[in-house]
């Protein structure tokens, strides 16, 4: 399986969320993820990423470009901003998006603690939608027909 991850910045929280998808898919996937511009990797999130265990500092901040290889494709698309969805088309056919607003913490100005807090929460949602996904990707394809039918957890929502 390949996943993209899209982002805005690809600092922070596409950044996090290739980490975790690295630890909860291994070998099984390859997971790449990437950004509108490439900002740099945030020290602050490579931090609270390694308070959880999970080393994401030889990961590189990214652009589309730079991943983009048109004769291959991703078997799925993540974005957690709408502008990711606005600027990248999602591919059709085969493949499949799944989209989660997440707030950017990247954007806000805070003082070091204070944003080491909001990566913190910010980490703890994208781990537990991460690690649901990992274990059910294709409850994805048919949450829609199940949301009528079954309570859902809150991040899955």
């Amino acid at each position: 399986m390949k996943i993209l991850v899209l982002d805005d910045r690809n600092s922070v929280r596409s950044q996090i969320a290739e980490g975790y998808l690295r630890v909860f898919l291994g070998a099984e996937a390859t997971i790449l993820s990437a950004g509108k511009n490439a900002y740099g990797l945030d020290p602050l999130a490579v931090r609270v990423m390694a308070e959880d265990g999970v080393d994401i500092s030889t990961q590189s901040s990214k652009t589309m470009v730079d991943v983009f290889e048109p004769e291959e494709h991703s078997d799925c698309v993540i974005t957690f901003s709408d502008d990711a969805v606005e600027h990248f088309p999602v591919p059709v056919g085969g493949v499949y998006h799944i989209h989660r607003y997440v707030d950017d913490v990247s954007k806000a100005v805070l003082s070091d603690e204070e944003k080491l807090e909001r990566l913190r929460a910010l980490r703890n949602e994208l781990k537990e939608f991460l690690a649901f996904f990992a274990q059910k990707p294709d409850y994805y394809l048919v949450k829609d027909f199940l949301e009528e039918r079954v309570a859902l957890p809150e991040f899955a929502r």
